[in-house]
């Protein structure tokens, strides 16, 4: 992309060396200057472009996505062309055409017109993509088979791995991508733990393609996993030797060293990758570790720099680059581990730490948010857990960072477009929760959308049902329309007052159905939460509905 602004180092000392450094391509001091920025000041709505375009640069696409979120959360909305336009192209980059189209016409609306060179090259970009919706091939041992892929690989990241080789048995065997997909359905059986199925998997892929790395790779895999330690390690020198130039083939060939302690060959081969793996968080993680194992400390530790000044909040890999730092220091080393996970008495202490914190009454967890730094344990279950799906332990953070005050961290995941929506959408009833007049973006369904808080004026008594049911409806339906926020406030109090009145609060005690009433009196009506598909959309029926209303 080409660069929309420029900056004056005199107006602002480290965002004008950082644009200085960006000119050089020296993207990792960029961002160390910006980051120093951000501990001081904040970032603007300048300094947010620059991330987004540096990100850009440095073939991060996802991250340049989140800071051009960060840019439209930070500006007007007649300000976001540059914006539409860097999603538009980092989508596209992602093979996400669905949403670089959607972008790309909010751009041609913004501007009123596309230059015919522009609209050539977008056309051109479409076409040109590996996920192509216009092609069209037969007979289906031809066809494209990036969909089947696509969502395999989704399954997999879900944990379902049964539905995930379900979809990889679509393939054709005379297919190209057969091989892949027989990978990837022995990947799926090791995870589940049927070790000699996927042994066999790569046996018949093996007997047709001796040499075939994937095939051994992943046999290699299940050997380890089974505890065959000397089979795995020749399985590892078999794949050194084929020495192949392509650079999935060398990673392959390179996660097979680490995981059985070659490390001066992993190392060498991480260093052989291309320049667009130069910033890859999982090869930086890689390359530091196996670095650190062979003792090229000082390569150890300029990797782990890079991983944590390119995500500030990877706190694992703080945590291993400090603790490397110390072992070098002391002279006592000792490996690391090539596992991304904190050490397990660490990971069991954080959760502890968490579910205390949150058992604890408001006043005496606000007096103890002055002294206790959660912050490290908070973003623990978010580095970990990047890109999975909703779980506990996210769920868990996202209410103690709202209790401890950690608002602009809380932004930040809001406008993360590659966490689950959902997970979005609890941690805005958790905001709601806190009752006060409050704003919040979110980008859900990878469109940014501003909500709006009101706050709720009820009474002391059985209050607590009232605020989840009006919090649980501003999470689900203010991202549609900020004008619904207003009219569940004003719902939930006149229901509230209504059953005050009439001494009937005790009675009103089912939140689902107190959610259905407060939606139903405030006159909102979303497509799909009508009629019978209402009861179902709150989980209740219309008698425990009417049992509420009859005590008005």
């Amino acid at each position: 992309m080409a660069k929309t602004l420029e900056f004056d180092p005199a107006a602002d000392r480290l965002i004008g060396i950082a644009a200085q450094l960006v000119d050089s391509h020296n993207y990792i001091g960029a961002l160390k200057m910006l980051n120093k920025n951000a501990e001081a000041d904040g970032v603007d709505e300048d300094g947010y472009m620059l991330y987004a375009e540096i990100f850009d640069d440095m073939g991060l696409y996802e991250r340049c996505v989140n800071f051009w979120f960060r840019f439209m959360d930070n500006t007007a909305e007649c300000d976001w062309t540059d914006c539409y336009e860097g999603l538009a192209v980092s989508y596209m980059n992602l093979g996400n055409q669905h949403f670089s189209a959607y972008y790309y016409n909010k751009l041609l609306f913004e501007n009123g017109e596309i230059s015919s060179e522009e609209r050539e090259q977008i056309v051109g970009d479409f076409l040109a993509a590996e996920e192509n919706p216009l092609k069209f091939v037969y007979p289906p041992r031809l066809a494209d088979c990036t969909r089947i892929f696509a969502d395999g690989i989704e399954f997999m990241k879900a944990g379902e791995y049964d539905r995930a080789a379900a979809e990889f048995e679509k393939v054709d065997e005379e297919n190209e991508k057969y091989f892949s997909a027989r990978n990837y359905i022995a990947m799926c059986k090791i995870i589940s733990d049927r070790t000699d199925e996927a042994e066999q998997e790569c046996l018949n892929l093996l007997k047709r393609r001796p040499d075939d790395i994937q095939a051994l790779t992943t046999l290699a895999a299940v050997k380890t996993e089974a505890g065959k330690r000397d089979e795995a390690l020749q399985l590892a020198e078999r794949l050194i030797a084929i020495a192949p130039d392509a650079p999935d083939e060398i990673y392959k060939i390179a996660t097979v060293c680490c995981e059985n302690k070659l490390h001066a060959q992993a190392y060498k081969l991480f260093c052989k990758l291309p320049v667009e793996y130069e910033y890859d968080q999982t090869v930086l993680y890689f390359k530091a570790v196996s670095a650190f194992n062979c003792g090229k400390f000082e390569e150890s530790f300029a990797a782990f720099d890079k991983i944590v000044t390119i995500n500030p909040d990877a706190v694992t890999a703080r945590f291993y680059y400090n603790a490397a730092r110390a072992m070098e220091k002391s002279g006592e080393v000792t490996e690391l581990s090539y596992f991304y996970r904190l050490p397990q008495e660490i990971r069991e202490s954080s959760l502890k730490m968490l579910a205390a914190y949150l058992r604890l009454p408001a006043a005496s967890a606000k007096k103890l948010s002055a002294s206790l730094d959660l912050s490290a344990c908070v973003k623990w279950c978010f580095d970990e857990c990047d890109g999975a799906p909703l779980d506990e332990l996210q769920s868990l953070a996202i209410h103690v960072a709202v209790k401890a005050g950690m608002d602009d961290y809380v932004r930040g995941l809001l406008l993360d477009a590659f966490l689950p929506d959902q997970l979005k959408i609890d941690a805005l009833s958790v905001l709601c929760g806190r009752n006060e007049f409050n704003c919040f973006g979110v980008v859900i369904c990878n469109v940014y959308r501003r909500v709006t808080m009101q706050s709720v004026r009820l009474g002391r008594k059985k209050r607590s049902a009232f605020m989840a049911a009006y919090s649980r409806l501003v999470a689900h339906f203010s991202i549609l329309d900020d004008e619904h926020g207003k009219a569940f406030a004003a719902a939930a109090e006149q229901l509230y007052c209504a059953l005050d009145n009439n001494s009937a609060l005790d009675a009103a005690r089912d939140t689902d159905a107190l959610t259905a009433a407060i939606y139903i009196r405030s006159g909102v009506k979303e497509a799909g939460v009508t009629g019978k598909n209402l009861w179902n959309f709150f989980d209740v029926d219309k008698a425990r509905v009417a049992a509420i209303t009859s005590l008005i």
